[in-house]
């Protein structure tokens, strides 16, 4: 099976804030930009290989990202993977524990998510990935 990190993604306590320091002091690059008028507002943001996506907290989602604590202000590795049922399978059998079993999200991959022994978030993930462009 292969795997990759795909993108790590944070909640901002202030999100005009990690936008300006991410583009303007770091250099990172737009990829894709969601969020209009008093929609929650995203940014998926890259420099070379790199990718960063943050958004503000949304409501009413469908999944349970932002209720599990996901998109807290720790940031979140998300790791692509071809067979992320197997992945499932797989942690369930070492006894690895997972916040948020397998199940669609509202932007079209399907995923778990892991807790590590610090508290630090991995989502697993497979299909395609809109937020990160």
């Amino acid at each position: 099976m292969r795997f990759s990190i795909d993108h790590v993604f944070l909640a901002p306590t202030d999100f005009a804030r990690s936008r300006r320091f991410y583009e303007h002091d770091l250099g990172f690059s737009i990829d894709h930009e969601w969020g209009e008028g008093d929609e929650p507002k995203g940014v998926a943001l890259s420099l070379g290989d790199v990718r960063i996506v943050i958004a503000e907290h949304h409501h009413g989602s469908g999944d349970q990202a932002w209720e599990s604590g996901v998109s807290g202000t720790r940031p979140t590795i998300h790791i692509r993977c071809d067979d992320v049922a197997q992945v499932d399978q797989d942690l369930r059998q070492r006894g690895t524990k997972i916040v948020i079993p397998l199940q669609e999200t509202h932007w079209g991959v399907t995923w778990l998510v892991s807790l590590d022994p610090d508290g630090n978030l991995i989502a697993f993930f497979q299909g395609d990935d809109e937020v990160g462009g």
